[in-house]
């Protein structure tokens, strides 16, 4: 503790308290934070946080310790393992993560990045560790923005090994969406919020309203007219609030209710309907292969929202529409020049 008497000192004589009354607040003599003051002792460790909430300072300035390097050094770790997750190469990112944490043992952060990558690799084995890093984040962060991905990640580990009710313990502990910092910036502010509040918020609406109609779609109350009229919904959102094409990485809810609806088309032996559900599902499969990382949306209740490109799978939509299309439910409909126009639509756009 480099120079912590000196900073114990000044600390005192700056929130104006006598050494007969800091040692009051902290249980010992005055005699005690004399010889702290002098570097003759050090109080213990467990008596620095009672310290530090009593100067209003954190446990590291009280140290002395250079938080704004540590946090550069930490910020370099993450960027140089996002490099690695944005092509794929999870178990580079870990590498580099497990190096980081192996320096920065306590940096939380870098558990949680770590935890999400052991997700993406997918193996069984990683679970223990990806849920002892998130309930050590949950635990200690101080940091809501880090002990929400946390949950988030312990939350989808759970549910992909078939703990629901382990993922609902902790989905529990979060709050209502009626009582997000989002939710109640509009309460306070009204008209006056901030507008990339709002645009933000429209698309994580968007995003949750066609989630939600789709799987409305898959369950068993609804006739398949009342299906129909909710996949057709789902397009409707994404048309509705990207106008301009623009919907980017959520074009992929498009691309399943197009791709479910031209399904029960062809099951009721709807040519015009099936086919139009395949041109329809093609463009927003085009649309999603071909927007940039950094693009950003121009349609009026989005624009200037940036969405990201999804870490790469291997196959484009365009593959994967190109499967659909081979499927022989399609067959009734496969001799139309329409259906000859979608292939080589999607075929074209590889070029």
């Amino acid at each position: 503790m480099t120079n912590f008497h000196t900073r114990l000192k000044q600390l005192r004589k700056t929130n104006e308290l006598t050494q007969e009354q800091l040692a009051e607040y902290m249980g010992v003599s005055p005699q005690a934070i004399s010889r702290w003051e002098t570097g003759a002792t050090y109080p213990d460790v467990s008596q620095i946080p009672l310290l530090a909430h009593i100067f209003h300072v954190s446990a590291d300035t009280l140290l002395g310790i250079d938080t704004t390097r540590i946090n550069e050094a930490i910020a370099a770790v993450r960027e140089k393992a996002n490099e690695c997750t944005s092509k794929g190469d999870f178990h580079g990112a870990v590498n580099i993560l497990r190096a980081g944490l192996a320096k920065y043992p306590r940096a939380h952060s870098l558990m949680v990045e770590l935890a999400e990558n052991l997700s993406c690799i997918g193996k069984d084995g990683s679970t223990e560790e990806i849920v002892s890093l998130c309930e050590t984040v949950i635990a200690e962060c101080t940091e809501n923005e880090w002990c929400n991905k946390a949950l988030q990640t312990l939350v989808f580990r759970l549910k992909t090994i078939g703990e629901r009710e382990k993922a609902m313990a902790y989905v529990n502990q979060l709050s209502s969406v009626a009582y997000s910092k989002e939710d109640m910036t509009i309460a306070v502010y009204d008209e006056n919020t901030p507008s990339s509040t709002l645009k933000n918020y429209v698309s994580f609406c968007a995003d949750r309203l066609m989630m939600c109609l789709a799987m409305l779609s898959h369950t068993t109350e609804y006739t398949v007219n009342d299906k129909i009229t909710l996949l057709h919904s789902v397009v409707d959102v994404c048309n509705a609030v990207y106008p301009d094409s623009d919907a980017n990485y959520y074009a992929h809810h498009a691309v399943s209710a197009l791709s479910e609806l031209a399904k029960v088309y062809a099951a009721l032996q709807d040519a015009e309907n099936t086919l139009k559900a395949l041109e329809e599902l093609s463009r927003f499969a085009v649309l999603f292969d071909s927007y940039s990382d950094d693009d950003q949306c121009t349609s009026p209740a989005v624009r200037g929202v940036e969405h990201g490109r999804p870490i790469p799978t291997g196959e484009t939509m365009r593959e994967q529409v190109r499967k659909i299309l081979s499927d022989s439910a399609y067959g009734f409909v496969r001799e139309d020049t329409r259906f000859a126009k979608i292939e080589s639509c999607l075929l074209a756009s590889d070029t």
